[in-house]
C-alpha cells in the first residue's frame, strides 16, 4: 500500500514536472509574441509620423504653390482689365487657368481625404495591435500564476514523497529489526 502512495507520488510528481515544462514553453512563446508586437507598434508608429509629416509637408507646399499662383491670377487679371483691348482674351485666360486651380485643388483634396484614410487606417491598426499586446500581455500573466500554482503543487508533491520514503525506510528498518 505504502509502495501504491509512493508510485502515484512519483507519477504526480512527474506529471506536475511534465505541466511545469509545458508552461515555461508556452509562456516563453508569448513573451516573443509580446517582443514581436512591440517592435511592429513601434515600426508602426515610427511610419505613421513619417507619414503624417510627410503628409503636412506635401500640403503646405502645395498650398503655397496655389496661393503663388491665386496671385498670380490676380496680377494677369488686374493688368488684363487695364487694357480694354485685349479684355476678350484675357477673360478666355483666366477662365482656363481658374479651371486648372480648381483641378488642382479638387486633386488636392482628394489625396488629403486619401491621406486622411491611410492615417484612419494606420490608427486602427495600431489599435489592434495594442489590444493583441495587452492580451498576450494578460495571458502571459495568467500563465505565470499557473506556473506558481504548479511549483507550489510540485514542492509539496516532493514533501509528501519525501515524507512517504521515510516512512517506508523506517518501516523497513523496523521488519529487519522484528526478523
Amino acid at each position: 500500500e505504502t509502495s501504491d502512495k509512493c508510485m502515484k507520488a512519483v507519477e504526480q510528481n512527474n506529471k506536475l514536472q511534465s505541466e511545469v515544462l509545458s508552461q515555461k514553453e508556452r509562456i516563453g512563446t508569448l513573451e516573443k509574441s509580446k517582443t514581436s508586437l512591440d517592435h511592429q507598434v513601434r515600426d508602426l508608429t515610427n511610419r505613421l509620423d513619417e507619414e503624417v509629416e510627410n503628409a503636412k509637408k506635401n500640403a503646405k507646399r502645395e498650398i503655397a504653390k496655389l496661393q503663388a499662383r491665386i496671385q498670380e491670377l490676380e496680377v494677369e487679371v488686374e493688368a488684363e482689365t487695364k487694357t480694354k483691348s485685349d479684355v476678350q482674351r484675357s477673360l478666355k485666360r483666366t477662365e482656363r487657368r481658374n479651371k486648372e486651380s480648381q483641378m488642382l485643388l479638387e486633386e488636392e483634396k482628394s489625396n488629403s481625404q486619401r491621406m486622411q484614410d491611410q492615417v484612419n487606417s494606420l490608427n486602427t491598426k495600431v489599435r489592434n495591435l495594442r489590444r493583441d499586446k495587452e492580451e498576450a500581455e494578460g495571458e502571459v500573466e495568467t500563465m505565470r500564476n499557473k506556473m506558481r500554482q504548479l511549483r507550489s503543487s510540485l514542492e509539496e508533491s516532493e514533501d509528501r514523497i519525501s515524507d512517504l520514503e521515510t516512512q517506508v525506510a523506517k518501516a523497513r528498518a523496523g521488519a529487519r529489526k522484528t526478523k
